[in-house]
């Protein structure tokens, strides 16, 4: 820790508030740079060992190289402004240790509370126990051969071991909607004993399920040259300095926790799966993710026929920094014929930002989002009560919480927390989640039609439930939180929408909202209403016609 007492001429730089704080003032710049540099180096790299990295996709939730990538500029900038002669940097994660010995001198700044070193042999460790489950999967029979006719259609999607027969998590009912034959191939995140008798009764096909022993050999074979490699590859500049060690860490982090083996096996699945079925089409959840480019490589070399169609599922926000090329970029990438979106919205905001092909994208429909009558107005007696809407992570969910709760406890507000399945209220920390149980409606697993018609107003980060609810008449309120990038879905200007960045912002949003008179308040609904069905559009004829093209 730093000294109790800071000289005249020292600082204090924390990576957890400082980075967040700074890298908003350059918002969308940042984003680019990072987009640029990692852009470049895909071009330089494009192959099949470097699309399995998971940090190649550029993806901020995937793997951490974009965080620390904008932490680092975050400290340099902090660096270049403070007239200190000494600064005291606070949770520092390995990645930006290294990175920061190699582009600024250390006279400046010391490093006084580290977060835990990844000794360079740790992923080895954590890749031998991935290659050793999967292998006792195989020595346990639970990797079956495909079985059942070849359909016309393959659609790629996936599933844990919470899987449950209904209208699929990404699809919804388009199988059944089809005028031809259609299948689902799944990849299993997670519980793949649990998921793979469940998947049989659906009529799912387990993509794992196509692998051969000679697969796994070859997968953990690879995986071993890309560690080998992943030191010795040229990182480039990032912002005129030199990126080698934030990019080595990248790739390393990948082989021990971001599933370079898994993706790598799912190129070796895709090989044999397509082979066989030889489909005329092939659907699958359009991210950009590392995952889809295996998919997509696999499908040019056995099936080079089939006609391949992303589908562009849900909403999008700026920090989806994957779907974002650097110039000439998209030349370099494997990518499907076309690209089917949910409306017109995340069509032209593609189509201006990403330098996709022209024509690439075709406006679709949403197929998994729920429309449904706007609720009437409530009276606005009482206290204003507000829907927190959470996604994303144990972060977002802990710092929402956090926020709500001073909010709530200044007074004039009631709250009702809607947490993600994958970050229940359970992982907030004891005093956190014992105040939640007292002073909060945990409304998990109910229907969000009827949070909504409870609410005044949705408080979310990141949640696509934010346009579900302006679809149903409610007003939204996006928290800004310790997101280096706007994690806003909401991509235009609307006048049914609030900002708040602190609990003081939050109180005065619900009070505006409840103070809004009628005219007003039905005016602003209308935009927002609006807005949603372009956003979203209903599931047509000619829309699902898009998803076969000739």
């Amino acid at each position: 820790m730093p000294p109790a007492t800071l000289g005249a001429d020292e600082a204090v730089f924390d990576f957890r508030s400082d980075s967040p704080r700074i890298a908003r003032a350059h918002g969308a710049a940042w984003r680019d740079a990072f987009v640029d540099w990692l852009g470049g180096l895909n071009r330089a790299n494009a192959s099949l060992s470097w699309w399995a990295h998971t940090s190649a996709a550029k993806n901020l939730l995937s793997s951490p190289l974009g965080d620390a990538c904008l932490g680092v500029l975050a400290l340099e900038e902090f660096l270049a402004r403070t007239a200190a002669a000494r600064v005291h940097v606070l949770g520092a994660a390995p990645a930006h240790i290294a990175a920061m010995r190699e582009r600024a001198p250390p006279a400046h700044w010391k490093v006084t509370a580290a977060g835990v070193r990844l000794p360079a042999l740790e992923p080895l460790v954590r890749l031998g126990w991935q290659f050793a489950r999967i292998l006792a999967l195989w020595f346990a029979g639970k990797i079956r051969a495909p079985r059942g006719e070849a359909p016309q259609a393959m659609i790629f999607t996936y599933v844990d071991g919470a899987f449950r027969d209904g209208p699929d998590a990404f699809f919804g009912e388009l199988a059944q909607r089809l005028p031809v034959s259609a299948r689902y191939a799944a990849f299993v995140h997670s519980g793949y004993r649990a998921a793979l008798p469940k998947l049989a009764a659906s009529g799912y096909e387990p993509l794992f399920g196509s692998l051969r022993l000679a697969d796994l050999l070859w997968s953990f074979k690879a995986s071993l040259c890309a560690w080998w490699r992943a030191a010795r590859r040229d990182g480039g500049t990032l912002a005129g300095k030199p990126a080698g060690a934030l990019l080595a860490h990248a790739l390393r982090w990948d082989l021990g926790r971001g599933g370079y083996f898994y993706n790598l096996l799912v190129h070796r699945a895709a090989l044999r799966l397509l082979a066989r079925w030889q489909p005329q089409w092939l659907l699958y959840p359009f991210e950009g993710k590392s995952l889809e480019k295996m998919l997509l490589l696999a499908a040019r070399t056995v099936s080079p026929r089939t006609r391949i169609i992303g589908y562009q599922h849900t909403s999008i926000t700026p920090r989806h920094a994957t779907l974002i090329f650097a110039q000439g970029e998209a030349a370099a990438t494997p990518l499907p014929d076309r690209v089917v979106t949910v409306g017109e919205v995340t069509r032209r905001y593609l189509e201006v930002q990403g330098r996709y092909p022209t024509g690439f994208f075709v406006t679709g429909c949403a197929l998994r989002q729920r429309g449904g009558t706007p609720f009437e107005r409530r009276s606005g007696k009482g206290k204003s009560r507000l829907l927190l809407a959470l996604s994303s992570s144990r972060q977002e969910l802990v710092e929402a919480v956090a926020l709500c709760r001073t909010a709530v406890e200044h007074g004039g507000v009631e709250l009702a927390i809607r947490p993600h399945p994958e970050f229940p209220l359970a992982l907030l920390p004891g005093e956190l989640r014992a105040w939640t149980q007292g002073s909060a409606r945990n409304v998990f697993g109910t229907e969000l039609s009827d949070n909504l018609q409870w609410c005044d107003a949705v408080v979310y980060a990141s949640s696509t439930v934010a346009l579900e609810a302006l679809g149903r008449g409610r007003p939204v309120i996006n928290l800004r939180l310790a997101d280096l990038i706007d994690a806003d879905p909401v991509l235009n200007p609307l006048d049914f929408h609030w900002r708040a960045d602190t609990p003081a912002m939050l109180a005065a949003a619900a009070s505006d909202i409840v103070a809004l008179d009628s005219a007003e308040f039905h005016r602003r609904r209308r935009q927002a209403l609006a807005y949603v069905d372009e956003y979203l559009k209903a599931p047509t004829p000619a829309a699902l016609a898009a998803f076969l093209p000739a």
